[in-house]
């Protein structure tokens, strides 16, 4: 069977078309089906088929992402954490110096600044990768919802 296409009320319209005997024996169509209601059975069976499994992966793939994203999130928090506690300890470090030692108060204080660098980078790139990953999905929710 191929496809065929014939005017009917100024649209194409699709015909399933036997050519078997037009190519082998130069006659007539053997048989002939309108194409609309073989497509509309087709696409309610691919449908049918495909939904259920497609909506079991969709929902396998946001399980996967919520996973990893939730991890991603504990990983940054105990960084975060760990970067408070080095600089706690180097600010801890620095005050018990002896002032009259100038050259391990400066080394002291700078490994302290130090610290606290770190830990502010830290905190905005945890701020920065929170912050849009909440507005995608409220936005994606939106746009699903039709608002």
């Amino acid at each position: 069977m191929r496809v065929h296409y014939e005017p009917f009320e100024g649209r194409l319209r699709p015909y399933y078309v036997c050519n078997e005997a037009v190519v082998r024996h130069a006659g007539k169509h053997c048989q002939w089906v309108r194409g609309a209601p073989v497509d509309e059975a087709v696409s309610a069976l691919l449908l049918e088929t495909m939904a259920p499994a497609a909506i079991d992966v969709a929902l396998a793939v946001q399980q996967e992402i919520t996973q990893r994203v939730e991890q991603a999130a504990a990983l940054r928090g105990t960084q975060l954490q760990r970067a408070r506690y080095e600089a706690e300890l180097a600010r801890r470090r620095y005050l018990k110096v002896d002032p009259d030692n100038r050259l391990v108060a400066d080394a002291l204080e700078a490994d302290w600044n130090a610290r606290l660098r770190d830990l502010d980078a830290l905190q905005r790139e945890h701020e920065r990768q929170t912050r849009p990953t909440t507005r995608c999905w409220t936005s994606h929710r939106r746009s699903a919802s039709g608002r």
